[in-house]
């Protein structure tokens, strides 16, 4: 029997299809999905996207074919992180979804797949790939949908055969649909305080993901090129991405992640925190319970997000999209902080700070 995945990034395109609610009671469909074009499911964290975790973990299954539909401009964004070739990504032009998912279907079975695993990615989901599929077979229905404690999950085994027969009904009411509940970590990667979850419960062996790089001692992980001046400390567990940048006197504790290309300026302290992929923090400066993109600042503990415009304090280290909308539920506050007085910097690190700069 030959199985192919199609992987949506983008709204609730399928008939049927209810938007999740995290715990706190966000609907699916109000939470950032979209960085300004970049699906959530792009986002870095621990080195590596829940896209290219998904697609690498269904390689690994022995999916047949994985294919892609998502929005216009993303077919960049999927070919790099995924390595696969546009022949496998469809972009819908069109602004009918669920019209290029049957285009994509019809493609599916006219190459021999007998079943069809369809996935919104946005909460990023481990079970077991055989047994999902030993449970379908075995309830002996069209479709079985994936389920955790908290409700309905976008991952679903269709039978290719009901492609043919028209739209697809995906009304778990009708009898048509089996119930899976044998997940073994889901996270909905809904709000920052998500974010924060899935990284510690790394650390913590909750899950199957370990961060990339190579652990250089115990709870400390250093991907490649990232960078630690001899006198910055560390204090794991914590994750240091590729190419980051971690400056003189500055610490990085407690389940914090640093990822890819991210400087953090002398002095200051990361605690507690994710400092998102591209992302300068000045020198100085206290960051705990926080996660961090560009000019914004999602603190936890207050539930407030600060846009803070003064990009001596902290900036995005290159042109990529924004954070936008990405922590549903907090309090938005625009800030025009002005930069601090700096104390004086201990004797020796003057060409520290120059450095930083």
């Amino acid at each position: 029997m030959r199985v192919g995945a199609i992987v949506i990034l983008g709204e609730h395109i399928l008939t049927g299809n209810h938007p999740p609610r995290s715990a706190s009671g966000v609907p699916g469909n109000e939470v950032a999905e979209w960085l300004d074009g970049a699906p959530i499911a792009s986002l870095e964290l621990l080195g590596q996207s829940a896209l290219q975790r998904t697609v690498a973990y269904l390689r690994q299954a022995g999916v047949d074919s994985v294919s892609f539909v998502a929005r216009p401009g993303l077919s960049d964004v999927i070919a790099n992180t995924c390595g696969c070739s546009s022949a496998h990504i469809l972009i819908d032009h069109s602004g009918m979804p669920g019209f290029v998912l049957r285009r994509v279907t019809d493609e599916c079975i006219r190459n021999g797949l007998d079943t069809i695993l369809l996935i919104r990615l946005g909460a990023y989901v481990e079970f077991d790939f055989a047994d999902l599929l030993h449970f379908h077979r075995a309830k002996s229905k069209p479709m079985t949908r994936v389920h955790d404690s908290a409700g309905p999950l976008d991952f679903w085994v269709v039978d290719a055969a009901q492609f043919s027969r028209g739209e697809l009904d995906l009304d778990e009411n009708s009898g048509a649909v089996a119930r899976y509940d044998r997940t073994s970590y889901v996270n909905r990667l809904i709000q920052a305080s998500d974010v924060r979850h899935f990284i510690v419960d790394a650390f913590s062996l909750r899950h199957s993901i370990r961060p990339s790089g190579a652990e250089i001692s115990p709870g400390v992980w250093l991907d490649t090129n990232a960078w630690l001046h001899p006198k910055a400390r560390v204090a794991g567990p914590v994750y240091i991405g590729r190419g980051a940048r971690v400056q003189s006197t500055a610490l990085i504790a407690r389940y914090s992640s640093v990822e890819s290309s991210c400087n953090i300026g002398c002095g200051t302290v990361v605690a507690d925190a994710s400092i998102l992929a591209q992302t300068y923090l000045g020198a100085w400066l206290d960051v705990s319970n926080s996660v961090v993109y560009g000019s914004k600042v999602a603190n936890l503990r207050r539930n407030v997000v600060v846009d803070i415009k003064d990009d001596r304090l902290i900036r995005r280290t290159s042109v990529v999209p924004p954070f936008r909308r990405f922590f549903p539920g907090l309090r938005r506050v625009r800030s025009q902080l002005s930069v601090p007085a700096r104390p004086a910097a201990p004797a020796g690190q003057a060409d520290d700070k120059k450095h930083d700069r």
